[in-house]
């Protein structure tokens, strides 16, 4: 028994469109078949027909179920290119031997054998219909099998036996170049596939790198782009303009995302339309709440290889708790000041008044 197993959503994929591109090629192969043989008017062969098709489907039904119990789909498809082989075979004896013109359907299972094991398998699939093919021509150049809707091509035997072999000859090369050509294909695409999947990791990462590191910074920081609009905006910057953190700020102009703060939007229009880079100042703005708040800021440029301007950078820090510092050390160096003057104006005034309380003392004493 086979145990069901998780399946991969590309495993999935692939079975789902294998089935449903199984179930609509042999519909409309099989079905044409039909038709002709209905002209015909050959009973006995579209029966067959019929029934044909209707082993395909179930065929087609078991490989879902087959896959979906567990089964790996590569071993899926190496059982359905034996299968579709014979098919093939089996619709070339109905609809006119190895001169039916469904013959060249051999392509079908090989492009799938090329597309699922690459080269390789494109080329034993290839091998695997040549073999089919030129066996059935000698079984029936051998009179072992009468093939069914002779008229619609010139006897066998009337053709000779070279273009017999002619005809196996076309067949065998079309079949191992599709073989070839299908696998290289398939070798190729699934090589593009991993390099873009791997360059998609690797921005993933430098995505996730990038905005880790946005997330973490303690300084504000705002892309815009050329035309004056809002690129990226970061938690500490939201933070530091007192901006409500659920608000998108992307892609609006830096007028809409700051109307209440015109100061900073003309800085950053300013260095957006000069081309000139602002170093490290200080500016007021008010937030949301109408709090004023210091900001240091500077302002640079974003550049692409070429060097062309693709918008501006204003990376800047809150220093309304350095201001306050400035203020109290400005303070205590006021206070220090006065008390530095204060000990030497009571300096000076002690020297002369202990001199005129030393006479008193004199005099006094003299007195008594």
């Amino acid at each position: 028994m086979f145990r069901p197993r998780a399946l991969s959503h590309s495993d999935e994929s692939s079975a789902r469109r294998l089935v449903y591109l199984r179930l609509v090629v042999s519909t409309l192969m099989v079905g044409a078949a039909i038709m002709v043989l209905q002209m015909e008017d050959r009973a006995v062969s579209v029966a067959v027909m019929y029934g044909l098709l209707g082993v395909i489907y179930l065929s087609a039904g078991a490989i879902y179920l087959t896959f979906r119990a567990g089964v790996e789909l590569k071993m899926i498809v190496r059982v359905l290119l034996a299968v579709d082989i014979t098919v093939l075979t089996v619709l070339a004896h109905f609809s006119g031997g190895s001169g039916s013109f469904f013959s060249i359907l051999y392509i079908l299972p090989i492009i799938v054998g090329g597309e699922y094991f690459k080269v390789s398998g494109g080329l034993v699939t290839a091998l695997l219909a040549t073999s089919a093919y030129i066996t059935y021509i000698l079984l029936e150049l051998g009179g072992y099998v009468d093939p069914v809707g002779g008229g619609w091509v010139a006897d066998v035997s009337s053709r000779g036996i070279a273009r017999v072999i002619l005809r196996g000859y076309l067949h065998m090369a079309v079949f191992i170049f599709t073989g070839l050509v299908s696998g290289y294909v398939s070798y190729r695409l699934q090589n593009k596939h991993e390099e873009i999947a791997d360059k998609e990791k690797e921005i993933r990462q430098i995505r996730l790198d990038t905005d880790r590191i946005l997330e973490n910074m303690s300084s504000g920081l705002i892309v815009i782009d050329p035309s004056g609009c809002v690129l990226t905006v970061n938690p500490a910057a939201q933070t530091i303009l007192g901006l409500d953190k659920r608000m998108k700020l992307a892609g609006l102009s830096v007028c809409e995302a700051f109307p209440h703060m015109s100061v900073f939007s003309e800085e950053l229009s300013l260095a957006l339309r000069s081309g000139r880079p602002r170093q490290r100042h200080e500016i007021d703005v008010v937030r949301t709440d109408g709090t004023r708040a210091q900001l240091g800021i500077s302002i640079s440029h974003l550049k692409d290889d070429q060097n062309v301007i693709k918008g501006v950078i204003a990376i800047f820090q809150d220093l309304s708790e350095v201001k306050e510092m400035r203020d109290r050390i400005r303070q205590a160096d006021r206070m220090a000041a006065v008390g530095e003057l204060s000990a030497a104006i009571a300096h000076e005034v002690r020297a002369p008044l202990a001199s005129i309380s030393g006479s008193i003392e004199m005099l006094k004493g003299e007195t008594l």
